[in-house]
């Protein structure tokens, strides 16, 4: 507040046909410190929330941004098709018209002859369809006109307008027929529109700058210390997943800045590199996978180089929870690919041929009450190995070959990843290469009980110490209960060091460093603790 009360000396209004407002800060003080505080303390920027809440198909739903653009278009593209149909069809009429009045014109004196006869309108009406071979639709149009209308002038006139309608009718047929002659149509539309309804705008507006955006400050909105603001059409493309929601596309190994301590997005739960010859032109797409077996398509453009972003700040609407990342076109033909679990053990290699003209595609098939648990992208080849991990309720651990797992399309089920007994379910799932085996943890919290807090006892221990096993077998054990323990509250596998493994919690709380020593697996775990709020995720920032 001080800089906004003492490093500002003068404050003049120089608006003309726009709004200005000229600042003069002390010059002891900062300008970008006195800007700050002006954006803090007035209503310089004002941030709102808008309920996007639209009826689609006779139902309500809350869309982004980018899918109400969509439907918005896909609206307008139903009233022109309606309305060039109906515009056909009165041209088709009126050439029908024309034709009449083009054939009388040739035989005038007939005409008028034919009608004087008839003793009725309809007599007269008969007459002429039978010596002018015309519809009953153009024979009344003939007797509706008047007499002016068939002289020799007129008749020129007629040749004109029926040249008009015909080109007028192959425009319009070239709307329906041609996708791009439609979008054109409603592109053109839109911009007399605008032109039309549209004012001057009071205030300028600047492109905003993704480098400030990304080092906010303590607050823990900061981004990672990867080049950030980059462009990531080009190079290599490593993304991470955090457990707060949040995707990171960077052009370099990205992490938390050392001076964040707030950890807005959670850890770093899983994270995969694209190489630059594997991507494919403009970027290339992400798929983000949710929890009831779908995925979004998100454009890799839609992402700032180093800034995370959540499916709000993206425009996208969710059907699920967000578990997983993985890349639309699989991210090169050596690379292992997207590999997913589920509650009830079943695991699933996802090939990637997806529906290339849907944002939301499926993943992987479900059975009814099942969900997935992890969905994981891993770029290194088949040939150097990679292990699947299956963590349960119970406390079994099955270190598995992923290798043994074809790869399936994306709309069909999986298969038998893990034996579980009766009541049990997988509570966490990963896919590292066999080589990370020696440095990844496999970390969990025990329930113990409590009174009114409850208490667990955390444990880790070394994933090497586990074997690896058939696909669809049981699991060994991660600990020894006490008599207090029961299933496990929490349980995860993180690769790193000890000191760099950090845990999120349900309170959007992050602990950097693990809370017990690294013990081996036949061991129990360490002493009991209070847990005020269940861990969500084990990884590291």
């Amino acid at each position: 507040m001080e800089a906004f009360e003492k490093g500002i000396t003068s404050a003049s209004n120089k608006s003309n046909k726009d709004q200005r407002l000229e600042i003069v800060v002390h010059r002891q003080w900062q300008a970008g410190r006195v800007l700050d505080a002006l954006w803090k303390y007035t209503s310089m920027e004002a941030a709102f929330n808008v309920n996007n809440t639209f009826l689609v198909d006779g139902r309500p739903r809350q869309l982004g941004t980018i899918e109400c653009m969509r439907l918005f278009l896909d609206y307008r593209r139903a009233c022109v098709a309606r309305r060039t149909r109906e515009r056909v069809g009165a041209i088709d009429a009126r050439l029908s018209q024309l034709a009449a009045l083009l054939t009388v014109i040739g035989d005038v004196d007939t005409a008028i002859a034919l009608i004087r006869e008839a003793k009725t309108p309809g007599d007269a009406q008969k007459a002429l369809m039978a010596r002018f071979q015309i519809s009953e639709f153009q024979a009344s149009y003939i007797l509706s006109m008047q007499l002016r209308r068939l002289t020799k002038a007129d008749g020129d006139q007629i040749r004109a307008e029926d040249k008009a309608l015909r080109e007028e009718k192959k425009q319009l047929e070239l709307v329906l027929s041609d996708a791009d002659a439609m979008n054109d149509l409603i592109e053109s539309e839109l911009v007399d529109t605008h032109k039309l309804i549209s004012s001057p705008r009071l205030t300028v507006l600047h492109n905003a700058d993704p480098a400030e955006d990304a080092m906010a400050g303590a607050d823990g909105d900061a981004a990672g210390v990867a080049g950030v603001g980059g462009d990531l059409a080009s190079g290599d493309l490593h993304v991470s997943v955090l457990s707060g929601g949040a995707v990171v596309c960077s052009t370099s190994p990205w992490k938390y800045p050392p001076r964040t301590r707030a950890y807005k997005h959670g850890v770093i739960m899983s994270s995969f590199t694209v190489p630059a010859d594997k991507r494919t032109d403009g970027g290339g797409e992400l798929l983000l996978v949710c929890d009831n077996g779908e995925g979004v398509k998100v454009p890799v453009s839609f992402f700032h180089d180093g800034v995370p972003a959540t499916a709000k700040t993206l425009g996208v609407t969710l059907p699920g929870n967000l578990i997983g990342v993985s890349v639309v076109d699989g991210g090169g033909d050596n690379a292992y690919g997207l590999v997913v679990a589920s509650e009830m053990g079943v695991v699933k290699r996802v090939k990637p041929d997806y529906p290339l003209r849907a944002d939301t595609v499926p993943v992987c098939a479900l059975a009814d009450g099942d969900r997935l648990v992890s969905a994981v992208h891993v770029s290194e080849s088949e040939s150097a190995g990679v292990d699947m991990v299956f963590i349960t309720r119970g406390g079994k651990v099955l270190r598995a070959d992923a290798g043994k797992v074809r790869a399936a399309g994306c709309r069909a089920g999986g298969v038998a990843g893990i034996g579980l007994a009766d009541g049990d379910s997988v509570i966490a799932f990963n896919a590292i290469p066999s080589s990370q085996a020696g440095v990844a943890l496999v970390v969990s919290l025990s329930d113990a009980g409590g009174g009114l807090i409850r208490e667990g006892a955390w444990k880790a221990t070394s994933l090497a110490e586990f074997n690896v096993k058939g696909r669809g077998t049981g699991g060994m054990a991660v600990r020894v209960n006490r008599k207090r323990e029961s299933d496990l509250l929490f349980a995860g596998v993180a690769v790193g060091a000890p000191e760099a493994v950090a845990v999120a919690d349900n309170d959007g709380g992050v602990t950097v460093g693990l809370p017990v020593a690294v013990s081996t697996r036949s061991s129990s775990g360490g002493e009991f603790v209070s847990v005020a709020s269940v861990p969500v995720a084990v990884g590291r920032v």
